[in-house]
């Protein structure tokens, strides 16, 4: 019987040298004695069920050696290890019954067929279809300023507010107010309006103030 053998095209077994190699990702097991011992009778009786009292007895007993079930089942570990089975595609277990090489055995090392460099395939360009304009969502910031301007315009001239009359002037870090009349001292990141001969400020989180034009007691930068 050959010392070596190649397993579904792919792995290469030498049994002599206590090696398993696979070319195709280059990494190389090696085996002990009783990994060798089994796959040779495997390699005898491909595709057969075989139980394992008869694997016991040929691996170990025959040698004299005694063993229980868990040195068989470390060696079928490791025998699935080095051939990369860790589904058990190869080596199956049969339950109740046994184990059974399923792998298609070739006496000799054959020649592996590298994977070739993957085929670029070229994708038809398809006509470019009009792409349809996303809708800007509006930021709840915005909705909140023009909320509060309108509500406060509203307020202070009840008339209808023409939203084109409005000018965004200036945007600030800061705005303090020096007046003694207003609860709030300071405003930040804020944004002027300018409406008619009036100015209305608000900052980031909705607190605004609106004043004319020629009061002082606001000081921005």
């Amino acid at each position: 019987m050959s010392a070596e053998f190649t397993i579904n095209d792919e792995i290469q077994v030498d049994l002599k040298e206590y090696e398993i190699h696979h070319p195709k990702t280059g990494r190389t097991f090696t085996l002990g004695s009783n990994e060798v011992e089994l796959l040779k009778f495997f390699f005898k009786n491909p595709n057969q069920v075989i139980t394992r009292q008869a694997l016991i007895e040929q691996v170990w007993e025959s040698k004299g050696i005694y063993v229980e079930d868990g040195s068989l089942m470390q060696t079928i570990s490791l025998c699935r290890k080095a051939l990369e089975d860790k589904a058990g595609l190869l080596i199956v277990t049969e339950r109740g019954k046994g184990y059974r090489f399923s792998g298609r055995v070739v006496e000799g090392k054959v020649e592996v067929k590298l994977d070739e460099t993957p085929e670029v395939v070229q994708v038809e360009e398809q006509e470019e279809q009009p792409k349809a304009t996303p809708i800007k969502l509006i930021p709840i910031t915005l909705v909140l300023i023009m909320s509060t301007v309108l509500s406060y315009l509203g307020f202070t001239y009840f008339e209808k507010v023409s939203v084109s009359k409005l000018v965004t002037t200036s945007h600030y870090l800061t705005c303090r107010i020096t007046s003694d009349h207003i609860k709030y001292k300071e405003l930040y990141n804020v944004t002027m309006y300018e409406y008619e001969d009036r100015n209305i400020i608000i900052d980031h989180t909705g607190k605004s103030l609106s004043f004319p034009n020629e009061f002082t007691g606001v000081e921005c930068e």
